[in-house]
C-alpha cells in the first residue's frame, strides 16, 4: 500500500510544469519496480524529447537509462532508441551557435545517451 502509494506521487511529480518536479520522477522511476518502463519512456521522448535531453535532468535522465534499461521491452527500447537517435531538439541551443558546433554537440548528446544505455547490458539494434 506504502508503495503504491509512492507510486502516484511519483508519477503526479511528473505533471508538474518544473524541472525540480521531473528529476524527482526520474529518480524514482530509476528505483526497482516503482514506475514502469512504458511510462518514463513516453516522459522521455514526449514535447520533441524535451526531458530526454535537457541538461534540467540529465543527471537523472543517464541514470535512469543505466539502471533501467536493460528492462526494456523490445518495443520499448526500440522507442527510446528512434528518440535518442533522432537527437536533441535544434530549439535547446542558442539560435547564433555555428552548425558544426551544434552538429558536434548534438553528436556527442546522442553518443553519450546510447553509451549509457548500452551500460545497462541493453543490446542496441
Amino acid at each position: 500500500m506504502v508503495r503504491e502509494r509512492a507510486r502516484r506521487i511519483a508519477l503526479g511529480w511528473f505533471d508538474m510544469p518544473y524541472p525540480t518536479f521531473k528529476r524527482l520522477a526520474l529518480f524514482a522511476a530509476s528505483q526497482d519496480d516503482s514506475i514502469d518502463c512504458v511510462q518514463w519512456v513516453e516522459w522521455l521522448v514526449v514535447d520533441d524529447a524535451w526531458w530526454l535531453w535537457s541538461v534540467d535532468t540529465q543527471r537523472e535522465t543517464m541514470r535512469l537509462l543505466v539502471q533501467q534499461g536493460a528492462k526494456l521491452s523490445p518495443s520499448t527500447r526500440a522507442t527510446l532508441e528512434a528518440a535518442i537517435l533522432a537527437g536533441p531538439p535544434r530549439r535547446m541551443f542558442r539560435d547564433d551557435l555555428e552548425p558544426e558546433r551544434w552538429q558536434f554537440r548534438a553528436d556527442r548528446s546522442i553518443w553519450l545517451h546510447l553509451s549509457k544505455l548500452r551500460n545497462s547490458r541493453q543490446v542496441l539494434e
